[in-house]
């Protein structure tokens, strides 16, 4: 599979969860939906909770916004 396939599929997948429980598809995340994203990937644990999601999210998010 090339990787234009490979990143068009993984765009499907990405923009179908964050236009979860909206009308409308959306292209990014919210805080709650990416905290969504970590807890059904099942990246949290001892080492990353859901505070560090918090702040992971918030670093991003502002970086992203200068």
């Amino acid at each position: 599979m090339c990787t234009c396939c490979i990143t068009g599929a993984l765009r499907k997948i990405f923009t179908s969860f964050a236009s979860f429980a909206v009308r409308v598809p959306v292209d990014d995340l919210d805080g709650a939906k990416f905290s969504k994203l970590c807890r059904d990937a099942k990246l949290l644990g001892k080492q990353f909770n859901a505070i560090d999601v918090d702040i992971v999210f918030a670093k991003v998010k502002v970086s992203q916004n200068l």
